[in-house]
């Protein structure tokens, strides 16, 4: 694991903030479960912000101030019994008010401010957090409030914003925040403004597992793009064997890209934006469902048929289904990375029986 490029990995640091809001078991978390210990849960990922229309009349009119009509926050944690949220922003490395991410970062500050309540009532009280390398903090703590002080003077309402960094000390990863976190948070004014939430990590830890949501969008190149479209394509053929040695009929089951994507992402998939979904149920179809059609249909005829987003197995017999399952589990059947759209079907598969 190379910690240091992956504190920077957008990736990386929303699937980090997801298992800090997801329930784990106490004894043995993938990560420390900070939000989720503080009442937070997952309440939208990767979403665009709608701002209410007389907002967007306003942005219309301040063509100056270059905002963001539709911000996409990384995801929102919410705690509906207080009526609070924590709107996130993840980056790779700080910026200045001169940055062309400020255009998405004025956006940010007007989504987490007086709009968002308009938006997102019963929560009312939204924190936006920007989280970056450590090291980082510094700088993007001086640009936000810049940017903050641009929009209160353009006779916007801006929210309030806190700057949270990762770090590596000593073979864990620290999760930081400052002073405006912990008071949303509610925590004690003893509690250290740092903690470790995965420890134990070596260069060969392998951070595979914490992979819950990914879409192509996060992904800065083509090569962190293809690693985690492995990692996606690796777990899809998991949940396949899991649901298909649980089956015992002759019929088989028909498996569909949201069943199998719900389960993948430990539920997460559901929180995600229309446009995130459909992407990833496409990409189910087309780099699982339709390359399993078409690599059996010359071996046994109508054993695997697809229509939408369900693929269907018909095994007639159990040595066909027997044969399918070593097929699937073959580590020789490799499901590509790239989408097919982008290497024009032209896919060849290895197997244990060729």
């Amino acid at each position: 694991m190379n910690i240091e490029k992956l504190i920077r990995d957008p990736v990386f640091q929303l699937n980090l903030i997801l298992w800090m809001a997801k329930e784990q078991p106490e004894a043995c978390f993938q990560v420390l479960p900070l939000f989720q210990q503080h009442g937070f849960s997952p309440f939208l990922i990767e979403q665009p912000f709608k701002f209410p229309v007389a907002v967007s009349r306003q942005i219309e009119g301040s063509p100056a101030l270059s905002i963001s009509k539709e911000p996409e926050p990384e995801v929102i944690l919410s705690k509906p019994q207080d009526k609070k949220a924590i709107y996130f922003e993840c980056k790779a490395q700080s910026f200045g008010p001169g940055s062309s991410n400020s255009r998405q970062a004025r956006g940010h500050l007007l989504a987490s401010g007086d709009a968002f309540a308009d938006v997102y009532r019963p929560l009312e009280y939204c924190l936006l957090g920007y989280l970056v390398p450590d090291s980082d903090r510094g700088g993007m703590s001086e640009c936000l409030t810049t940017l903050q002080g641009e929009l209160s003077s353009g006779g916007f309402s801006p929210g309030q914003f806190s700057i949270h960094g990762l770090k590596v000390d000593g073979g864990s990863l620290f999760y930081t925040w400052d002073k405006r976190l912990a008071e949303h948070l509610g925590m004690p004014e003893s509690q250290p403004d740092e903690i470790p939430v995965m420890e134990n990590i070596t260069p060969e830890t392998n951070p595979s597992p914490l992979l819950l949501v990914y879409t192509d969008e996060d992904c800065p190149d083509r090569e962190s793009r293809d690693y985690y479209r492995r990692i996606l394509c690796e777990k899809l053929r998991a949940a396949m064997l899991c649901d298909l040695n649980q089956e015992h009929g002759e019929l088989g089951i028909p498996l569909s890209s949201d069943g199998l994507l719900h389960n993948t992402t430990g539920g997460m998939f559901q929180y995600l934006g229309r446009k995130r979904q459909e992407s990833l149920r496409n990409f189910v179809r087309d780099n699982i469902f339709d390359l399993i059609v078409q690599q059996w249909e010359s071996k046994v005829p109508d054993l695997a048929k697809r229509e939408g987003q369900t693929l269907t197995l018909a095994w007639g017999g159990a040595e066909n289904k027997k044969n399918f399952l070593e097929w699937l589990e073959d580590r020789k059947t490799v499901f590509p990375a790239e989408r097919i759209t982008e290497v024009q079907m032209n896919i060849t598969f290895d197997s244990a029986d060729e």
